[in-house]
């Protein structure tokens, strides 16, 4: 598995989990993102929080969130 097909499948369970717990700025901001991946990862998270367009603890979450998954795939665990 390559990076990109890694990092859209995490943007899709991301996107999944935000619209299931109605957080919409989150899940809007993956959806784009995920429709152009024209940055890796990190240096959309950083783009992204220097936008300043997410509220803070949102954007906290998303951060949280994506380290988490990625701590998780790195033990091997299964979704």
């Amino acid at each position: 598995m390559n990076a990109r097909v890694l990092e859209a499948d995490l943007l899709d369970y991301l996107a999944d989990k935000y619209q299931s717990d109605d957080l919409r700025p989150l899940k809007e901001a993956v959806n784009e993102h995920a429709d152009h991946l024209d940055k890796p990862l990190p240096a959309w998270l950083r783009a992204l929080e220097a936008q300043n367009t997410i509220p803070t603890p949102l954007m906290q979450q998303l951060k949280s969130d994506v380290m988490e998954l990625l701590k998780n795939l790195q033990g091997g665990r299964k979704y």
